[in-house]
């Protein structure tokens, strides 16, 4: 039997749902109700018969016995085109499966759209494994299509697919608002008029709170959200205060309590429409009956906020990536300075191709044509990231100069059917392969929303474009991440040169790095309304040239809450493994990558090598010289390397080519990550 293990096989030939319904075991279909109430129902594999809820199979699938598998049995199928649909009626739903070394890759489809790769590939045998676990749906019927592809990555023995159960979330309770905590030091939201005095306590909040008892002292809050709640020490020789919001008055506060008590809840507000508020805390001077004294305090605030997308919740800001708990199966997530996947510790180690979205016939292209895409995804590790150029011109029908992701879209679906990921960059610093100028600082301070069409190749100004591609891609796990421009640079062109002749004759104006600060807050906020998901990385080089991110620029405009991966590019030294100097190096780079939270990758590096008796390295020469950067880096704390460039064929002489013969493939495979 293909699957193997300690298994007997109970029919093997086509399954089809005609065949009835079977004696279910009780467990066959079950639900239950988390914490949090929401409904969850599992969904055995030989679950055949119903309206929804139900499984139906195509093509020669099997099925086996196992004391590991739900319910006791499983189906298997390693022909490709053997499939498997699941109808179900709810809002998400989850795939379990064994996974094991002989296993191989399926795709998933859900209500007829594109298909996400899902691996049952592992280094040991594992039963009921989370092989994919869908995003929210809109609650309703659904369907579900497993498909087997035939094929494997390069670690497995085998191509089988299974079907174990499914868990269908039916329904979900409102998420609780999340809360945020403002301590009564924090001068930026509350501050203090009056005779007020401090206190230490290792019971108040943060260790301290403020307290007066002058009538007409005020502490006023100003805070953002949908509500608030007050807390402070309440004591036998407290008293009383009143609170007004926005203006007007919302209630009184008695903070008196037979004994004491530390953070107390003393203060409530009705629900408020989401924004920014004023809460004034005025003291009167009074306390009840049974108080010996008028004593007010203040310790803390909890403000509450709608979730996104709920009734009178505000528009969401700018942020980063979402807690890896929430990020789907198969996309990355950002997890502090590193990055996960699939909630487990991940780096990548892959190659720049920025011309592999050229297609001639369907767009203007950027570099050469590559045909083979599986052949070049299938030589990668699993989950191996390219860096591709995914400017306007890759989406620009040649004949018509209208819109047209043809190209883009077989290479996004080329990766996912290979389990690859791709990084791809939406503009260039530079006039090639983008609008034919370079970007200077007004362009990046808001002329990235005008129209730059002197060729008729660029119908749309890049925010439209940006916002056209990133809503196209935003469900696809191929996408490691989006890059908003190529090696940015806030600069200004002297005059009387244009395009790239600018290079050389740029000034650096003093508010280049806030001009890049506040593109990546805007742009890349956009993104991440569009798709939250998916990560964004800056795309800086991190040398002593590119102005806006120069010395200690550097953390400046990357410390946006919009970017999650700061990057380095390394050129012009070859035997180096942590090139630079001690202000703009990669050493450097790294330190204030750390110091703003972020995770660094290098995102370029090129050494030009021959295949030929030139005046340069050789291929393996090159590789060590690479090695020697990769181990340094990774060392270093960094979380992945992509080396310039892979192309189809070779280049004659020295280059910075790589292509299918060179060491530097075995390399990226091989390298220990």
């Amino acid at each position: 039997m293909a699957r193997g293990g300690p298994r007997t096989a109970l029919l093997t030939g086509t399954l089809l749902a005609t065949l009835g319904t079977p004696a279910l075991p009780a467990a066959a279909a079950t639900s239950s109700t988390s914490a949090a109430s929401s409904v969850v129902s599992s969904i055995d594999d030989t679950t055949l018969s119903g309206t929804t809820g139900r499984f139906s199979y195509a093509g020669p699938w099997s099925t086996s016995t196992g004391a590991g598998d739900y319910a006791g049995s499983d189906h298997y199928a390693s022909t490709a085109g053997a499939s498997a649909t699941l109808t179900f009626t709810g809002v998400q739903v989850q795939l379990y499966g064994a996974t094991a070394p002989w296993h191989g890759r399926g795709s998933v489809s859900l209500d007829g759209g594109p298909s996400q790769q899902v691996d049952f590939y592992s280094a040991t045998r594992q039963d009921q494994a989370l092989v994919f676990r869908s995003q929210l749906l809109a609650s309703g019927v659904h369907t579900l299509v497993l498909t087997a592809t035939g094929s494997r990555g390069p670690a497995s023995s085998g191509t089988a697919i299974t079907m174990d159960r499914a868990d269908v979330t039916t329904s979900v309770p409102p998420p609780a608002p999340p809360v945020s905590r403002i301590d009564d030091a924090v001068s930026a939201a509350v501050t203090y008029a009056g005779a007020w005095s401090t206190s230490t306590s290792p019971s108040a909040f943060e260790g301290g709170d403020h307290y007066t008892s002058a009538a007409g002292a005020t502490m006023t809050l100003h805070f953002s959200g949908s509500g608030v709640s007050l807390y402070s020490a309440a004591a036998p020789w407290h008293g009383r205060a009143t609170v007004s919001i926005d203006g007007f008055a919302s209630g009184t506060v008695d903070e008196y309590a037979a004994a004491r008590q530390d953070q107390s809840l003393v203060y409530s507000s009705a629900p408020l429409a989401d924004g920014a508020h004023t809460l004034v805390e005025t003291v009167t001077g009074t306390g009840s009956r049974a108080s010996s004294g008028t004593v007010i305090a203040f310790d803390r605030a909890d403000v509450t906020t709608p979730v996104a997308g709920s009734p009178g919740a505000a528009a969401p800001p700018a942020t980063g990536a979402p807690p890896p708990s929430s990020v789907p199966i198969g996309f990355l997530a950002r997890c502090g300075t590193g990055l996960c996947l699939d909630g487990k510790p991940y780096r990548f180690a892959g190659f720049n191709a920025y011309s592999m979205a050229t297609q001639w016939s369907t767009n203007i292209g950027c570099g050469s044509q590559v045909d083979d895409l599986d052949g070049y995804f299938n030589s990668l590790r699993p989950a191996s990231v390219t860096r591709v150029a995914a400017q306007q011109q890759q989406a620009i029908d040649p004949v018509t100069h209208l819109l047209s992701f043809a190209a883009l879209d077989r290479l996004v679906t080329a990766a996912a059917g290979h389990g690859q990921k791709l990084s791809l960059t939406l503009g260039n610093e530079w006039a090639g392969c983008d609008d034919g100028a370079q970007k200077d600082q007004a362009w990046f301070a808001g002329g990235f929303r005008q129209v730059r069409n002197s060729t008729g190749f660029y119908p749309l100004s890049y925010w439209d474009y940006v916002r056209a591609v990133v809503s196209r891609y935003k469900n696809s796990p191929a996408i490691a991440m989006w890059e908003l421009v190529n090696e940015p640079k806030a600069g200004t062109c002297s005059t009387g040169f244009v395009g790239d002749t600018c290079t050389g004759t740029y000034t650096c104006p003093t508010s280049a790095a806030q001009t890049l600060r506040t593109f990546f807050d805007t742009v890349g906020g956009e993104v991440k309304r569009l798709d939250p998901n998916h990560l964004i990385a800056s795309g800086v080089v991190g040398d002593q040239w590119q102005c806006g991110t120069i010395g200690a620029d550097y953390p400046v405009a990357q410390a946006s809450p919009a970017l999650d991966l700061v990057t380095y590019h390394d050129y012009g030294a070859d035997g180096t493994a942590l090139p630079g100097d001690s202000a703009n190096g990669l050493a450097a780079r790294i330190s204030q990558a750390a110091a703003i939270g972020k995770p660094l990758f290098v995102e370029e590096a090129g050494i030009e090598a021959t295949a030929g008796p030139a005046g340069c390295d050789s291929l393996p020469q090159r590789a060590v010289q690479f090695r020697a950067k990769m181990d340094a880096l990774f060392a270093g704390g960094g979380v992945g390397y992509l080396i310039w460039n892979w192309m189809p064929t070779a280049a004659a002489g020295c280059d910075h080519t790589a292509t299918t013969s060179d060491p530097l493939l075995d390399l990226v495979r091989s390298y220990p990550l």
